[in-house]
Order: C-alpha cells, then sequence, then structure tokens
C-alpha cells in the first residue's frame, strides 16, 4: 500500500489503480449491509500464495449477486485497493 500511496493524489487524470485478482476463493457466506441491505462483503483467499491471503472486499450495489458467491466459489476479481481504519485497525480492502 506505501507504493501506492505515493501515487496520490487520485482524482480527475489520475484514477486510483485498479488491481486485478485472479482465481481467489470466496472463503465465507457473503454479508448483505448497509442502509437499504443492498452491499456485499466478500472475504476471499488467494490460495496461489504460501501462506495463504485473505482479503475483505466490498461490492457496492450487488446483492442481486449474492447467490453466485457461495463459499467455495472461485471468481476474478478487480478492486481499488484502500486501507480501511475502522475501529483503529488499519486493513486493506478492495
Amino acid at each position: 500500500m506505501q507504493d501506492i500511496a505515493r501515487l496520490h493524489p487520485f482524482g480527475r487524470g489520475n484514477p486510483a489503480p485498479k488491481l486485478r485478482l485472479a482465481s481467489v476463493r470466496v472463503s465465507a457466506p457473503p454479508r448483505v449491509f448497509g442502509k437499504r441491505d443492498e452491499q456485499l462483503e466478500l472475504r476471499v483467499a488467494d490460495e496461489s500464495a504460501r501462506p495463504h491471503r485473505f482479503l475483505r472486499a466490498v461490492w457496492w450495489r450487488a446483492v442481486a449477486h449474492r447467490e453466485a458467491l457461495r463459499q467455495g466459489t472461485v471468481i476474478d476479481l478487480v478492486i481499488e485497493p484502500q486501507v480501511d481504519g475502522f475501529r483503529g485497525r488499519d486493513e486493506v480492502v478492495g
């Protein structure tokens, strides 16, 4: 994330980078959240890495896709990585 932070500021003319995560496995059932229950939180695992890497990903207005993202499903993701400091704990999310 430090390398990505050096690319700031993001905005018009300098869009935030997006990363492709190929063949990651949904490691937990998707969680629905938000004021209108429209967002999905996914936990995915990169099983090709040793040790396995896990990531929390948020997909906005995606509740319609919940059934297709069952635990164990292998998917490709495109993420815009960010640091989430919620509750004082920094975590990279996509």
